[in-house]
């Protein structure tokens, strides 16, 4: 019997985001910032209920708009294509929740995407952070 095959790109961000939600267990974690192009990470990961702040970064206006509709999603626009490289994007997006004063300095964050940063649908990092 053949089995059908396993969606990669469906199940490895559903074991990231299960990972996740540990992680702010165990190291009391203060926000997760999700890069996202189609919802599906930020919004599996609401699925969760985290007692830490979900922070979605989108450069898609519309979907944008659907994710601030999502439980525990504060979505924000973002032009990643701007970002060659994730760990730019990782510097943008801690310099934008900075200046808006949602995250501050000492606070820990989990970064949740896709490394190239430009790979769509690719949900493949993880990044454990304290704010400097």
């Amino acid at each position: 019997i053949a089995l059908p095959p396993i969606d990669v790109s469906k199940k490895l961000p559903d074991a990231l985001c299960n990972a996740v939600k540990d992680l702010t267990i165990q190291v009391a974690v203060d926000a997760i910032i999700c890069f996202t192009y189609s919802g599906y990470t930020a919004v599996r990961m609401a699925a969760y209920r985290p007692d830490a702040l979900i922070f979605a970064f989108t450069g898609n206006q519309l979907l944008m708009h659907k994710l601030s509709l999502v439980w525990g999603i504060r979505a924000l626009f973002f032009d990643a294509v701007k970002h060659h490289t994730t760990e730019a994007a990782i510097r943008e997006a801690t310099h934008i929740l900075k200046n808006q004063k949602l995250i501050e300095n000492g606070q820990v964050v989990i970064f949740l995407g896709s490394t190239p940063i430009l790979e769509k649908g690719k949900t493949n990092m993880i990044k454990l952070v304290e704010i400097s």
